[in-house]
């Protein structure tokens, strides 16, 4: 179980509509991954193995304006894995507010990964990560 559970809410600007995704924070690494595979069992061996935080997108009812569940845990709480996440989270925004699909990412594809939103989310993880750094920010606003 985790021992947090909270939901973060984010809209374009006023008058958008209300877009939502559950955060659960976990004790362990094992904990996640125990979570991640009931939620979405995989055939692979090994699958959710290398797993230390991760965004699964909801994907019934597209309709509603919630997005999905990130999956963090104590074990590795870093900027680097909330920004990854992060990533993907807004990935599945974009989707479902604007159905963008420029950047041919899709998070609701039949695939258990999208290699390129993976390679994204890895980039922009290290920018932000560098410049967090290098501008001493500890926290966002």
């Amino acid at each position: 179980m985790p021992q947090t559970r909270f939901t973060v809410r984010h809209r374009a600007g006023a008058g958008s509509p209300w877009y939502w995704l559950t955060v659960a924070v976990y004790d362990t690494i094992a904990e996640l991954q125990a979570a991640a595979q009931r939620l979405r069992p995989s055939d692979v061996p090994g699958f959710w193995d290398n797993c230390a935080g991760c965004f699964q997108p909801h994907t019934d009812n597209p309709g509603s304006g919630y997005l999905g569940i990130m999956r963090l845990s104590h074990e590795q709480l870093t900027v680097d894995t909330i920004v990854h996440e992060s990533v993907h989270a807004a990935v599945a925004y974009t989707w479902r507010s604007l159905g963008l699909k420029a950047l041919h990412l899709n998070p609701y594809s039949q695939r258990s990964m999208n290699e390129r939103e993976e390679v994204m989310a890895h980039a922009v993880n290290g920018i932000a990560c560098a410049l967090l750094k290098h501008l001493h920010v500890d926290t966002c606003r």
